[in-house]
């Protein structure tokens, strides 16, 4: 996992510094929505090392790099911060909002 690189693969925004992504509704659901007028997406406002680790799911920066800044950047043991980064990553993943880039 730390040799991959995380690619964003659903739309976002950025407001007041931190990120909201546009988590699709399935499928039967977002045809209900568009039908009463609602968007065909939640909206998760990620919190400040959320958004700092999405803006890096560009699919060129390696998982390890993202560590590297996670622990320069925010207060807290290595280990704490690594951990952290593969449960949000792995959820991400599960969620189908990233995929995983390999880059020689």
């Amino acid at each position: 996992m730390l040799e991959l690189c995380p690619s964003r693969t659903t739309a976002w925004e950025e407001k007041a510094g931190n990120v909201v992504v546009h988590v699709p509704r399935h499928p039967p659901m977002g045809r209900v929505a568009r039908l009463f007028g609602k968007e065909p997406y939640v909206r998760l406002k990620l919190d400040e090392l959320g958004s700092f680790v999405w803006l890096r799911c560009d699919g060129k920066t390696r998982t390890d790099a993202i560590a590297k800044d996670l622990g320069e950047a925010f207060e807290g043991s290595p280990e704490d911060l690594t951990g952290r980064l593969a449960l949000f990553l792995n959820r991400l993943a599960r969620e189908r909002l990233i995929t995983w880039e390999e880059i020689s």
